[in-house]
């Protein structure tokens, strides 16, 4: 593809000349642009992730590399289906998922449909091993015939080899052996490269679950012990890495119908041009994750960050907006409902003063045609 300048142009070809035909394929031919938000941005389908977790960014960035991992119950595969529906509302190619965890295929449609999930556009893979799930991610990732790709989850995949001859290195019973964890070094050695070039090739999403691990010798400190598998090779694979730590119930009736999540950024190579900052590796946003798959009302998520920044304040069931006081939060949020739009923008001007975090005004996809 043509550079955008002539001084591109001119260091391109002058490139070209002094590496010689042998070495020119491996130029760059893309483009080089930044993130464009209206092109590679895809919203989450979640207030919370696109104004919170991908500041400055909005959404999803097509072709990125994401890892999400934590400990069981915190709806990590979740939000994986969550993403793979939106990234589908955005693009008419199908999506994959690698299912090592072995998941019943029935469950798998049932959860993905909850989430919204277009069931007829998810074809589903299910490797043996950590090789055959490094082949089949480079045969699809880099076929470009697929808008994602969902691997749930790299912890559950098996290291050990399918060759029957190369399993008589192994004993079977004895499977976190140091060679099953060379088995699986070795493997990513070879496999991550590979999974890299072919999904850059094709500007394939992925996103990868991974089991989180306590880390030894760390309990009781403040520090949340826990890890991903995988090794360094395997994590700076990734444009974006998010630990997902379950915390408090949510009750209703007395009933348990959701958790909230808090998510951490670890690690973030993703920033959009002309922002005032990029996605912070420590953000700590609380998600809201129903049992039953919907997702919290806007009119909650505005009036909690209007409560934050001081807009909104409470003194036990009564809430101040103004001048006007409100007995209860049901109150509150029948007042906010037709102006949300409006207290979003006072919000987002607040914050802004306040140096919390830059504009974003995608939240508009959240609000309600009357809103806007």
């Amino acid at each position: 593809m043509a550079r955008k300048t002539k001084a591109q142009a001119a260091i391109h070809e002058l490139t070209k000349s002094v590496l010689g035909k042998e070495l020119q394929g491996l130029l760059d031919e893309e483009e080089w642009r930044p993130i464009d938000r209206a092109k590679d941005i895809i919203p989450t389908g979640r207030f919370e992730f696109d104004e919170i977790l991908f500041r400055g960014l909005g959404g999803l960035v097509r072709g990125a590399r994401y890892e999400l991992y934590g400990l069981k119950g915190a709806h990590k595969s979740t939000t994986g289906y969550e993403w793979l529906g939106a990234i589908q509302k955005h693009d008419d190619r199908p999506v994959f998922l690698v299912n090592t965890e072995r998941v019943l295929k029935k469950t798998i449609y049932s959860w993905a449909r909850m989430h919204g999930c277009d069931t007829d556009r998810i074809e589903i893979i299910k490797p043996a091993n950590l090789d055959q799930t490094y082949k089949v991610l480079v045969a699809l990732g880099g076929s470009g015939h697929y808008s994602a790709g969902l691997w749930d989850s790299y912890g559950a995949t098996a290291h050990m080899p399918t060759d029957p001859k190369a399993m008589t290195k192994y004993d079977k019973k004895d499977y976190g052996s140091k060679l099953a964890i060379a088995e699986g070094a070795r493997t990513n050695t070879q496999g991550i490269p590979d999974v890299r070039d072919a999904f850059d090739d094709t500007g394939t999403t992925l996103i990868v679950v991974n089991q989180g691990r306590l880390k030894l010798g760390t309990m009781g400190s403040y520090v949340i012990p826990v890890i991903s598998p995988g090794g360094n090779a395997f994590h700076h694979m990734f444009d974006c890495r998010m630990m997902f730590a379950r915390r408090a119930p949510i009750l209703e009736d007395n009933r348990v119908v959701g958790v909230e999540v808090r998510v951490e950024v670890q690690d973030s190579r993703l920033f959009v041009h002309g922002a005032k900052t990029g996605p912070k590796d420590g953000d700590c946003p609380d998600i809201q994750f129903y049992f039953d798959g919907r997702k919290p009302d806007p009119t909650e998520t505005i009036a909690k960050m209007a409560q934050e920044v001081g807009i909104i304040t409470q003194s036990g069931a009564h809430y101040t907006w103004g001048e006007t006081k409100y007995h209860g939060k049901d109150k509150l949020h029948e007042a906010i409902t037709p102006v949300r739009s409006e207290l979003w923008e006072q919000v987002k001007l607040v914050r802004d003063r306040m140096g919390i975090e830059p504009e974003i005004d995608e939240f508009a996809a959240f609000l309600d045609e009357e809103d806007v």
